[in-house]
């Protein structure tokens, strides 16, 4: 499963829970990290390119090693989502929630948890517990319900930084590769193109239908 969001990529936890503690950033954003996940005994690495316009609103493009696979997209925003799975020729669409989530990456990932994660912050919900560094800085996250636990393994910052994503059907760590401010991100960046001959499914709190 290329895919903890495909990786990751993307972490669990609906949209409207993962309120964090601090001030949003809202300068638009370009993240590079070099993303290793390890599920079943077998390790993938390869890259994830995130676009952070704010909370709600951000695209995660996952590679391989040498970022010639294309392995998936996701594009989160106003608590909907869009993914693309170039390996298996699907297009899946839905509102992003704790279920649907789940049902279409098997591993309870949301792409609105990648705020806390490159900001480095805490989480609101009640499900969630931190605990600090000596400079009062978030240093990890543990959600039992979700069985989820986030460790940040250096701080993280403009110029570096790792985190590690841990769940029972597999580990992803993300190691800082590059940042760029963004002027700003056009709309087509939340578009995704869909190729012809992909199976399109529709997702909900019922499960996942065929179009």
């Amino acid at each position: 499963l290329l895919l903890i969001l495909s990786s990751i990529v993307l972490l669990y936890i609906s949209s409207c829970q993962t309120a964090q503690k601090g001030k949003a950033m809202d300068q638009p954003s370009y993240w590079v990290f070099k993303t290793k996940v390890t599920q079943n005994g077998k390790t993938i690495s390869g890259y994830s390119h995130i676009t952070y316009v704010n909370q709600e609103k951000i695209r995660i493009d996952v590679f391989g090693p040498l970022g010639l696979i294309h392995a998936a997209s996701v594009v989160y925003e106003n608590q909907n989502f869009e993914a693309l799975l170039p390996l298996e020729k699907r297009f899946v669409f839905g509102e992003a929630s704790e279920q649907t989530m789940e049902m279409v990456l098997k591993v309870p990932l949301d792409p609105a948890i990648f705020y806390n994660l490159i900001y480095q912050t805490g989480f609101e919900n009640k499900d969630w517990s931190c605990t600090l560094d000596e400079s009062n800085r978030v240093r990890e996250c543990e959600n039992r319900r979700a069985g989820l636990n986030v460790s940040w393994n250096s701080p993280m910052s403009r110029n570096g930084g790792e985190f590690e994503v841990k769940h029972a059907k597999g580990t992803a760590r993300f190691t800082f590769n590059k940042y760029r401010e963004l002027d700003q991100v056009p709309n087509e960046k939340f578009k995704l193109n869909v190729p012809n001959g992909y199976k399109r499914f529709k997702v909900d709190s019922a499960g996942i239908s065929k179009l």
